[in-house]
């Protein structure tokens, strides 16, 4: 790491690549995908606890973080076999039926609730945020690689050369 040359572009020279748009939507997908699966480990103690305070919690809460991070590995490998945009695109579906399944499972003015649900439909959340997370990674590396060639055969070069 000692050997690697410091940046020596000035904030001006780096401000360009704000102009590119998939940098921004990939950006944006990150985000979802990671924020939430961030968002989820913040929150899904904390929200258990408040509505379901006989449960223990700390017994169960690391599963949902663990699952998440297996899913990354996983969510790259589908996408690589399925292709990214799709993965993403199903799974953001996914993300969206589950959150919404979420409040089916919370108890309503202190009455009911299924913590098993509950549990359930968070760790699907988990799964689906590694899975994200993984797929828009995939994605990162497809684009760039894409605009890359472009640019490098728009000056003459080659693949092999990109």
């Amino acid at each position: 790491m000692n050997e690697l040359a410091t940046s020596k572009a000035s904030l001006k020279e780096q401000l360009p690549v704000l102009k590119r748009g998939h940098l921004w939507i990939m950006s944006l997908l990150y985000l979802a995908t990671f924020g939430s699966f961030i968002g989820f480990s913040a929150g899904f103690a904390m929200l258990s606890k408040t509505q379901f305070p006989d449960v223990q919690i700390l017994h169960y809460a690391f599963f949902g973080p663990f699952i998440g991070a297996l899913a990354r590995s996983a969510g790259g490998a589908i996408s690589d076999r399925l292709g990214g945009t799709r993965v993403t695109l199903i799974n953001f579906v996914l993300m969206a039926i589950f959150s919404g399944l979420l409040f089916l499972t919370l108890p309503t003015g202190g009455v009911g609730g299924s913590f098993i649900a509950f549990y359930g439909v968070f760790l699907a959340l988990f799964l689906t945020a590694g899975l994200g997370s993984g797929s828009t990674f995939q994605m990162i590396a497809v684009i760039f690689r894409q605009i890359t060639l472009y640019n490098v055969k728009l000056r003459g070069g080659s693949d092999e050369q990109a």
